[in-house]
């Protein structure tokens, strides 16, 4: 059906699919193009509130956001506001009905993060709190400042390196709540490591904190498998306490991995990829779960069968060469039975030099190099609460571009009341379709293809797009320096 709006036709596609085990239907939505400024560099969705779908817009000379009614037509546009000239936007988080913005300027020898909260049209401009003070190292200006926060966003994190990290191996954390009153701060110093990692950190609705730090001990030139231990720091909810909890592996070489709480039992789960020796290539999956005492309570192992090496390369048997290889993890979804479900994806750069026969004026050839981005498989792995492994399940797709830093590669999870969608652009002969996957509690796959790229004059960029309620997905557009936003719908009969 078409649907007319001031003026602009939206285009309400209705897609019903019906599989064993698998029934569902999509609607996708198009918000009217619009031009924007060549160098156009980056899209944020930030959230939904009582202005709509609010969009970060961030161009070459200009930073805006914008609120988008719920059929994607614009509501409002305003530029992001700035406290103080040179102010650099850190992060922007909605809570409720408004937006919380953090910021940094930079002085002689120190960086001062900030922030500020306002409404949700960006009208009122209370004073900004400092956050901290971020001194300066001799090589780098500042440590990336990383942020979390728990899941209704009353409270945030925020941490970063010491400028001497290498040497004096301080984290600093703060803790705040949505109304920017300082809830605790702290300098962890991490006394019990050679060559600590900072890998993620998560943090529960009281207020405390975990942060997850790999010992980088395994030096290789060319090895995704860093880790001998990974050491779990739980810092209560007023600072004062530390409690550090060590998984130590002598007989396997650990990869980076996800951290992510289960809120009704306030566990920690940890999952990632190993290997048995280094290299690019994993052998298998683990599984670590940390109770809310310190404990630990699931210590897993799982390795890849001749199977599901046959179900990644389709060669029945495995040749000498198969494996799998460059895989990295994506998402950690925590399950309701206290379980997860750990997402990984084949992802490689690879180069080529060109040289010509032509010299320069100061008789040297010329030359060039050229960056090749793949973004292949995916691979789904379900854990038990007690740390067995349910399903697993590969998830087919090649993405291979050039020179475009794997832009509109890769994919998107959503997370619906009851299956898991994995969207993304599948390019074959010449045509760009937004196809996805689905998979149910159950482990059962369903592919099909949502639209046709090319057909409605739209690219999406997958690792832009932001689930704003259970059942929908915005994905942004660039193509041809015009914008354009992509609702979709998944409803379950």
């Amino acid at each position: 059906m078409r649907l007319k709006i001031s003026g602009y036709e939206f285009l309400l596609a209705l897609v019903t699919m019906a599989v064993p085990g698998l029934s569902f239907s999509q609607e996708l939505l198009y918000s009217p193009p619009q031009r924007v400024t060549a160098g156009y560099a980056k899209v944020e969705i930030l959230g939904k509130n009582s202005q709509g779908i609010l969009v970060r817009e961030i161009g070459r000379s200009d930073d805006q956001i914008a609120a988008y009614y719920d059929n994607l037509q614009i509501r409002w546009k305003k530029s992001t506001p700035h406290k103080e000239k040179n102010a650099r936007v850190e992060q922007i988080v909605v809570y409720e009905d408004s937006l919380i913005i953090f910021y940094s300027v930079v002085l002689k020898n120190i960086t001062l993060l900030k922030a500020f909260k306002t409404n949700s049209r960006l009208e009122s401009r209370p004073l900004a709190v400092i956050c901290d003070t971020i001194n300066h190292s001799l090589v780098n200006a500042t440590s990336p400042v990383h942020f979390e926060f728990t899941s209704d966003k009353n409270k945030i994190l925020l941490y970063y390196e010491d400028a001497a990290f290498r040497s004096n191996k301080i984290l600093k954390l703060t803790c705040f709540d949505a109304g920017l009153h300082r809830l605790w701060q702290t300098a962890l110093r991490i006394k019990t490591m050679h060559e600590p990692n900072i890998i993620e950190a998560v943090l529960d609705d009281r207020g405390e904190a975990c942060v997850v730090v790999g010992e980088n001990t395994i030096k290789n030139f060319r090895n995704d498998f860093l880790y001998s231990e990974l050491h779990v720091f739980k810092i209560n909810s007023d600072g004062s306490e530390v409690n550090e909890t060590i998984f130590e592996e002598r007989d396997k070489f650990l990869g980076t991995c996800k951290a992510r709480l289960d809120a009704q039992s306030g566990n920690i789960l940890l999952a990632g990829l190993y290997a048995d020796s280094p290299g690019a290539e994993s052998d298998g999956v683990y599984f670590f779960l940390l109770k809310s005492d310190n404990s630990i309570v699931q210590k897993s192992f799982e390795p890849y069968s001749q199977e599901f090496l046959t179900e990644l390369t389709g060669n029945n048997p495995p040749r000498r060469s198969d494996g799998f290889f460059d895989f990295k993890p994506k998402e950690l979804i925590v399950k309701r039975d206290g379980g997860a479900i750990l997402v990984a994806e084949s992802e490689t750069v690879s180069s080529e030099s060109f040289t010509t026969s032509n010299y320069g004026a100061f008789g040297i050839s010329s030359g060039f190099t050229v960056n090749y981005y793949h973004y292949d498989d995916i691979a789904v792995f379900s854990f038990q609460h007690d740390g067995k492994l349910e399903w697993k399940q590969i998830l087919h797709k090649k993405q291979a571009t050039e020179g475009d830093g794997g832009y509109y590669s890769s994919f998107v999870t959503m997370i619906a009341p009851t299956s898991l969608h994995f969207i993304y652009n599948d390019v074959s002969n010449g045509q760009t379709n937004v196809a996805g996957y689905t998979i149910d509690p159950s482990g059962n796959q369903q592919r099909s293809e949502l639209l046709n790229a090319d057909r409605k004059g739209v690219m999406l960029i997958p690792r832009s797009a932001k689930q704003i309620s259970p059942n929908e997905l915005i994905m942004p557009s660039l193509k041809r320096n015009y914008l354009q936003f992509v609702k979709i719908s998944f409803n379950t009969p």
